[in-house]
């Protein structure tokens, strides 16, 4: 018989998991900072002359904050399969099937990255276009496209964060407290997207607070996984097969 090494030491799995999740913390830090590259065209009540004015000005910056988005929108989704990850590799331990509510959060996140994405082709089809025309209806056109399908975007989002938030909390997967309050975060994200029906601008600012939160509930989820995979589970606290855990016998006294 030999000892056993009890050292606790992280399964495959929560290593994913512990690298993973910094990339929610990347798509919160890359969608945050992506409007620092370029200030916002006057879209609303700017006169056309200082439209085309802005795109002639800002254009690099414009396209380094669609470059920004992007990114981030690549790192949503994979901060969505190490979340789903982390639910069934839970559940099945428990011995437990992974249920609806991974694919929910899975296509939710899907949904929201692509409208995302065609959200900011729209930024980048306004600065082209606007960087060289003469004319401001064309860039108005696609610039009004671009922020009603990122608007359009904030309902795939809270079902995304709703979803995976009872997921998290169903599986006892992180902070519990974190993953409860995920649930009033994705449902007032959700339905912030009404604005594009009712509007109003008190409907339309309450869907950036909606942002804001949902961006620091990213990062707070990304970190609790990351300290979830530096723990190691309870199965690898056991021996291996074939092998036998040696007790330490205890020092003679005297």
């Amino acid at each position: 018989m030999t000892p056993t090494d009890l050292s606790p030491t992280p399964t495959r799995g929560q290593s994913a998991e512990r690298w993973g999740g910094l990339s929610g913390i990347a798509a919160s830090v890359l969608i945050f900072v992506s409007g620092a590259f370029a200030p916002n065209p006057p879209s609303h009540d700017g006169t056309d002359a200082a439209m085309l004015a802005h795109f002639r000005t800002h254009y690099d910056g414009t396209m380094q904050g669609v470059y920004a988005w992007m990114l981030g929108a690549m790192a949503l989704l994979l901060f969505a399969a190490v979340l789903v990850r982390a639910v069934e590799r839970a559940r099945r331990a428990a011995g437990r099937e992974p249920g609806v509510l991974t694919t929910l959060t899975l296509l939710a996140a899907t949904v929201a990255a692509g409208r995302l994405v065609a959200a900011q082709a729209g930024a980048a089809a306004t600065a082209v276009v606007g960087r060289h025309a003469t004319d401001a209806a064309l860039p108005r056109a696609f610039d009004e496209l671009g922020h009603m399908l990122a608007h359009l975007s904030v309902v795939p989002l809270g079902v995304f964060v709703l979803a995976s938030a009872l997921a998290l909390r169903d599986a006892r997967v992180g902070a519990r407290w974190l993953a409860a309050l995920g649930v009033p975060i994705g449902v007032f994200m959700t339905l912030s997207g009404t604005w594009v029906f009712i509007g109003g601008w008190p409907l339309h600012n309450a869907g950036g607070l909606g942002w804001l939160a949902m961006l620091l509930w990213w990062i707070a989820q990304g970190v609790s996984l990351v300290r979830a995979g530096r723990r190691a589970p309870v199965s690898a606290l056991a021996p291996a097969s074939g092998a036998v855990a040696m007790p330490v016998a205890a020092a003679p006294v005297g």
